[in-house]
């Protein structure tokens, strides 16, 4: 079998590149072992955000006084959750295989690997050739050292999503975005919930005052966050020891979820062959691996271990496959953060400007100076956006509030486009929306002397 384009793994970033490379004519295989989607569609993205959707009825009800047992959307039943969770993503993969079908793109159920220049192995029989390979294999759970958890229930991520019963006391360790969504997920469900997180503040990847005031609302709701600790021990009794910056504590544990990162899956290849950059593939921004005709995308290059980036790079590696020459841009990838109140971030935070010497200015609005905050009860959180003070080019914005992950779409366009603040101030802002916040602050560097 000869094709333009090989590609191994049918993720994000695999068949946004099968697509890709369909769209501009070429013939293209892609090899996945597992149903195309991904950690993203099967076990990560969707499913976590049905769930989370189910969990804020539940929040819903509390707040007015309602049990779980009495919600409209039924019993609090973890079947019912999960079967909801499955039914969506099975309705997405079959029209994703549709799509791929309709597209012309070929698939061969298999675990794939380079055998040589231009040559896939699969499940290492079967051959196939091809002018470019793009290697897509994603990522995995990162462990913990060995040792830490001795006994007792352990999840990743993975078992954490099924579902199958809810712990009277979970233990997460890693306060990143995967740890705070399920401590979400689980004290809502009724979990008695702590975070133990290594870093100073949870949620490291952004500003500290926007995972303090995350810290703020989880504990506010029952979670238990010990931030700059580490778990000493978790033994099969279920007794945990956690060290924190006041000294050790102990702690009475049903199940402990790891949640501190992922890894990359690397397929087979000839022995140097590839670049690698610790654990994972080195790529440049067109998406090329030292290897010849190779190119990798996705959570195998260790970027940015986001499914939208994983997109834009399968696009990039198609094109340039096909004799293009495209590149990444990664100034400007937003990042979400589904928790409650959601968090999102793009391009340069405040701790980053410092941290590079590069003087800003910010603007900053709490959600309590907008209308529809009142009105709908969510006036927690708040937006800060950063630009030049020269220029006045926008540079990144930080937002933790309702709809955070939807505002965030703005200042990204911003960022791009390079837009500055006076520009995008000028922007009628609809009232009554939560996009006013965004409005709020860029006036706040508009109007504002410095």
């Amino acid at each position: 079998m000869d094709y333009d384009v090989g590609i191994i793994g049918g993720g994000p970033g695999g068949y946004s590149a099968a697509l890709r490379v369909a769209a501009l004519g070429g013939s293209v295989v892609l090899i996945e072992r597992e149903r195309v989607g991904g950690v993203c569609l099967h076990r990560g993205c969707i499913p976590t955000k049905h769930v989370l959707s189910t969990c804020g009825l539940i929040e819903e009800a509390a707040k007015s006084g309602k049990r779980g047992v009495e919600l409209e959307v039924g019993c609090v039943d973890l079947q019912r959750i999960a079967d909801g969770s499955r039914a969506v993503v099975e309705r997405l993969a079959k029209s994703m295989e549709r799509l791929l079908y309709e597209s012309g793109v070929e698939r061969v159920r298999g675990e794939g690997g380079i055998e040589g220049e231009g040559v896939i192995s699969v499940d290492g029989d079967t051959r196939i050739t091809a002018g470019s390979i793009i290697l897509a294999t994603g990522s995995m759970p990162a462990a913990i050292p060995g040792g830490v958890v001795r006994g007792g229930s352990c999840w990743t991520s993975r078992e954490a999503l099924r579902l199958e019963n809810v712990p009277g006391a979970l233990l997460i360790v890693g306060g990143g975005a995967i740890g705070c969504e399920f401590a979400t997920i689980y004290n809502s469900l009724g979990s008695r919930v702590t975070i133990v997180e290594a870093m100073e503040e949870i949620l490291p990847s952004v500003d500290g005052d926007v995972g303090a005031e995350l810290r703020k609302h989880l504990r506010r709701s029952g979670v238990n966050v010990f931030a700059g600790s580490s778990v000493v021990s978790v033994d099969a009794g279920g007794g945990a020891v956690v060290r924190t910056p006041k000294g050790e504590r102990s702690l009475r544990v049903d199940t402990t979820l790891v949640a501190v990162g992922r890894v990359p899956v690397l397929p087979a290849f000839p022995e140097g062959m590839l670049e690698m950059e610790g654990r994972s593939i080195r790529a440049g921004d067109d998406m090329r691996t030292s290897g010849p005709s190779v190119f990798a995308v996705g959570d195998v290059t260790g970027r940015l271990l986001l499914a939208h980036v994983a997109t834009a790079q399968g696009r990039v590696a198609a094109d340039n496959a096909m004799g293009g020459n495209s590149r990444m841009d990664y100034s400007a990838v937003p990042s979400c953060i589904f928790t409650h109140p959601e968090v999102a971030s793009v391009g340069m935070g405040e701790e980053e400007a410092a941290a590079r010497g590069c003087p800003v200015r910010v603007g900053r609005a709490d959600y309590r100076a907008i209308g529809l905050a009142h009105a709908t009860g969510e006036v927690s959180g708040f937006a800060k956006v950063l630009c030049d003070p020269g220029s006045g080019t926008v540079l990144g914005a930080q937002i933790i509030g309702e709809r955070a992950t939807d505002l965030i779409a703005e200042i990204a366009a911003a960022v791009k486009l390079r837009l500055t603040a006076s520009d995008l101030a000028g922007v009628i802002h609809a009232h009554p929306t939560y996009s006013e916040v965004i409005g709020e602050a860029l006036e706040k560097i508009v109007w504002n002397p410095v």
